[in-house]
């Protein structure tokens, strides 16, 4: 995750069991929001959300108290994991990965950078100090009017290849285009308001998994300074990673909700028990 690297985990979140104990590792605001949800969806929303705590905790304190995540003002997810110098500069709280790579505990470090995104029963989380990040992945599923999708979603550069694609190949190729732009929107923090036609790229795989974009939004600075990979992803699904640093490699690593909890450490006994009060 250190330098100009981001780790990319596909996570199976579709597990009742797992859902009970996921609870535990998710702030009170966080729970109320998720409990307004129907099923499937708040399980796999609530699997999600700790998925994304247990790993950024696992990338930076390494134990409990999980790193604090706060929603910035379009939703993003913001890593609040540093005390501060004097000078007001981050200070690296050295978990697990920072000590194997020689990281000193109190070093000056760049700020870790994560995005979350689910659809379906898998959902995506990108950590990274490159630089911003967005991840975007979705469940591949017919589109009853592709053509109107791919109208309103596309550049004209990209919807021009969208035309003379193969038939059978047009739904995947638009929700391919979808998952690339999402990923960049989310890393320059705007969401789907900064416009997906902004965001442009030929259509189809790119052999590298790297993709060669040819247009971004103005506020998001030259294309040379960013890296989007496309995510080969679970069967059944198309997925992307967005970070605003050049030449960053892709890490990308598949889990089960369920695995992952059973790695992650035990929470401690007093949210155990707040949690039981909440529920």
């Amino acid at each position: 995750m250190y330098g100009s690297e981001v780790h990319v985990w596909l996570v199976d979140v579709d597990d009742d069991d797992a859902a009970r104990q996921a609870l535990h590792y998710l702030p009170a605001d966080e729970r109320t929001r998720l409990s307004a949800m129907l099923q499937p969806h708040r399980r796999r929303g609530i699997c999600a959300q700790a998925a994304l705590r247990i790993l950024a905790g696992a990338a930076t304190t390494g134990s409990a108290p999980l790193p604090e995540l706060v929603r910035g003002w379009n939703g993003k997810p913001v890593l609040l994991a540093w005390g501060l110098h004097e000078t007001g500069k981050p200070r690296m709280v050295a978990g697990p990965m920072a000590r194997i790579r020689g990281i000193d505990e109190g070093a000056d470090a760049r700020p870790v950078h994560v995005s979350l995104s689910h659809s379906g029963a898998i959902a995506a989380v990108a950590l990274t100090t490159a630089g911003i990040t967005g991840v975007d992945v979705e469940q591949l599923r017919h589109l009853p009017d592709g053509e109107a999708m791919a109208r309103s979603s596309m550049s004209k550069f990209e919807y021009l290849q969208w035309r003379v694609t193969r038939e059978s190949r047009r739904n995947v190729a638009v929700f391919r285009a979808w998952t690339r732009k999402e990923a960049v929107l989310k890393a320059l923090g705007t969401g789907l308001g900064g416009g997906l036609r902004s965001v442009s790229a030929p259509l189809e795989p790119a052999r590298s998994l790297r993709v060669a974009v040819e247009a971004l939004p103005e506020d998001a600075g030259p294309s040379e300074h960013w890296s989007v990979h496309d995510l080969p992803g679970w069967f059944g699904y198309v997925g992307a990673v967005a970070v605003r640093a050049p030449d960053v490699t892709v890490h990308q690593h598949e889990i089960r909700i369920g695995e992952l909890l059973r790695v992650a450490r035990a929470v401690p006994a007093e949210a155990a028990e707040a949690v039981a009060l909440a529920a």
